[in-house]
């Protein structure tokens, strides 16, 4: 039974790639520090005149388990004109060469005109060959295929791998590097390299209360940019003050990809050959909100990314976020008299520390007065000292403590010959000395407060007063962790970073910490993904003790292609000072489209590869892959699944 088994599964491998023959187009790689390498010797050829010839190879180093390929390769035919080429697989036929016997070839043939249809853009030989049962897995190094060119004119040409795949037996992509090579036969011209390139939101602040809900205003995404050819990049925003109606990208590129999300607008476009880079001050597109509430957002610029022509990313020298803000603005002017700053903490019994009390906006002051009030068994007042906001000297002061009590009256009043005392800003009048005498928390209370004029009008003055917390009273989230949920309700923990299709359920565990050392805290958490709100639980924690709580996130209605960053946020607790580690952001899930197996944005036959391998299989079964699970009945992978995957073939996301 479990050879046939066996059988009915290569029989599926072997037909799923003579399907590839008609559609293959491989999965792109860019992480150049991972092994094995493909790449083109010799590296560089120099100063072979027209009418000569010359030949390179492309070689594989250091692969392990490798079963199929497929490399796509280009050349400038106005320098260097194909001539010939040698395939040298399998190694029975050519010792040089790599993978075993029995083969499929799938893909080898030649354009000079770069019109093929499924491979990269500009591809001029396409090669893809797999490997049969029961052929052995190739371990090495070897060659390729070998490639002879004419050279036909003065100038330069890149000998350049444009996409390569290297496939294991199971259908996985083995990670590899890629190094190309150059032709020339002319004196290199000296090329500057380009200069950093800055973005702004323009305008980067738009406060205005009129802007109403109902209204709308548009902004650009501006560059600064040498040499630039291809951009991305992502606008995000607080989707409950505004909505983004209508995205322009730059008429100079072709139309725009733009996608929309909840919170989010990503803006991609591309320059085609022939056309010139792009230099100078441009805008990247132009986006028009309307507003629908009262309230602030952040317009927020980020996941940027500029190519050159040549694939390069162009360095980046700033990114300047927006500003929306529609909220009425207060009025200006009014006195005040306050604790400076509002909240203090500290650790220790016996600490001593000052503590000042400012005016503000004071015009015509003449005489003030205040008392404050304490939690005596936390606090002890070692007395205050009057500090003149002028010279003048013609004034009483009285600063009466009470630490039975716990109060502390000042009065401060100007006599003849003082003049009125104007204070625009804000200015330290009093300097109180505290002392740490118990852990606890306590608020300062003023009352009897009042600046005064020369003929006794009161200012009324706005008083506030503060927060003293000894002991450390701080909360945090230290941890986001992500549990998978497949269609049939079967748990599972998902590769990171996490790709899940749309419809599944995410568990995420988000731990958060009460760090504080002597205060039961009652706080919210606040789950996000992006600018999107997941939930809110509020907990309850001891001193120096955590918890786990998990929120579920239905992802259906999601769209493929997207990315999400989880981050989570702790709500301050009265008497917080540092509030450095509430929010924590940790981890990503990135949406994929159904039948994309390994999430590589694009579907081939490593992904139907994939299914293949996952046939006939129940949850607990040794080579069950939730991923492939994909198609009724759930808890099973059949030839449902398979034609779920193959009915995406080639779709690239």
């Amino acid at each position: 039974m479990r050879n046939k088994k066996i059988k009915v599964q290569t029989a599926i491998l072997t037909i799923l790639f003579a399907i590839s023959i008609l559609f293959f187009s491989p999965h792109r790689l860019a992480d150049a520090t991972l092994t094995p390498t493909v790449y083109v010797t010799p590296s560089s050829i120099k100063g072979i005149t027209p009418s000569n010839n010359f030949t390179i190879k492309v070689n594989v180093a250091n692969v392990t388990n490798l079963y199929g390929l497929d490399v796509e390769f280009t050349w400038n035919p106005n320098v260097t004109k194909y001539a010939s080429h040698n395939v040298h697989i399998p190694v029975e036929t050519y010792p040089d060469g790599v993978m075993h016997k029995p083969v499929l070839p799938v893909e080898d043939q030649v354009d000079e005109t770069a019109s093929m249809v499924g491979p990269a853009p500009g591809t001029r030989y396409w090669l893809a060959y797999a490997a049969e049962s029961p052929a052995k897995v190739f371990n090495g190094s070897g060659t390729i295929f070998d490639m002879t060119f004419q050279v036909v004119s003065i100038g330069t040409s890149s000998l350049s791998i444009l996409a390569c795949t290297l496939a294991d037996q199971l259908g996985n992509v083995i990670p590899s590097n890629v190094q190309n090579a150059t032709f020339t036969n002319q004196a290199p011209p000296h090329i500057k390299p380009p200069a950093p390139a800055n973005l702004t939101v323009s305008p980067s602040s738009i406060i205005n209360p009129s802007l109403t809900p109902g209204n709308s205003f548009t902004v650009n995404v501006h560059a600064q940019v040498d040499r630039l050819y291809a951009f991305t990049f992502m606008l995000g925003y607080n989707s409950t003050i505004l909505n983004a109606t209508t995205v322009a990208g730059n008429s100079t590129f072709p139309p725009a990809t733009i996608v929309k999300t909840k919170g989010q607008v990503k803006v991609s476009s591309s320059l085609v050959s022939p056309s010139p880079p792009i230099n100078g001050s441009l805008s990247l597109a132009s986006i028009k909100f309307s507003i629908l509430a009262t309230g602030t957002s952040t317009l927020n610029l980020h996941n940027v990314t500029l190519l050159m022509s040549n694939g390069t990313a162009l360095p980046i020298n700033s990114i300047t976020s927006g500003y929306f803000s529609n909220v009425p603005q207060k009025p200006s002017g009014k006195a005040k008299l306050f604790l400076s700053p509002p909240n203090k903490n500290d650790t220790k019994i016996g600490d001593i520390f000052p503590w000042n009390v400012d005016i503000a906006n004071a015009t015509g002051m003449y005489d003030y007065q205040f008392k404050l009030s304490y939690k005596q068994n936390v606090l002890l007042c070692l007395g205050a000292i009057v500090i003149p906001p002028n010279d003048d000297t013609n004034f009483d002061a009285e600063e009466t403590v009470n630490n039975t009590l716990g109060v502390l009256a000042v009065r401060v009043q100007y006599y003849s010959p003082a003049l009125p005392i104007n204070i625009s800003g804000n200015q330290t009048v009093v300097t109180i000395t505290f002392m740490v005498k118990g852990h606890g928390q306590t608020p300062l209370t003023m009352s009897n407060a009042d600046i005064s004029t020369i003929t006794g009008g009161s200012l009324n003055p706005v008083v506030t007063g503060g927060n003293f917390t000894s002991g450390s009273r701080q909360v945090a989230i230290i941890a986001i962790k992500v549990t998978g949920e497949s269609y049939d309700g079967i748990n599972y923990m998902p590769a990171l970073p996490v790709k899940m299709y749309p419809g599944r359920i995410l568990h995420i565990g988000v731990v958060p910490l009460n760090n504080g050392t002597f205060s039961t805290e009652t706080f919210n958490v606040t789950l996000h993904a992006n600018s999107t709100v997941i939930g809110i639980k509020t907990v309850t924690l001891a001193p120096l003790t955590n918890t786990t709580l998990i929120f579920n996130w239905n992802t259906t209605g999601l769209i493929p292609g997207e990315n999400f960053t989880l981050w989570a946020q702790a709500s301050t607790v009265p008497g917080q000072t540092n509030t450095a580690h509430n929010i924590l952001y940790d981890g990503s899930v990135f949406i994929k489209l159904l039948g994309d197996i390994n999430g590589d944005r694009v579907i081939n036959i490593a992904d139907v590869a994939e299914v293949a391998a996952a046939y006939g299989t129940h949850p607990g079964n040794p080579n069950w892959n939730p991923e492939a699970d994909i198609a009724p009945q759930y808890g099973l992978i059949n030839i449902l699944d398979i034609v779920t995957c193959t009915k995406h073939y080639l779709v690239k996301y």
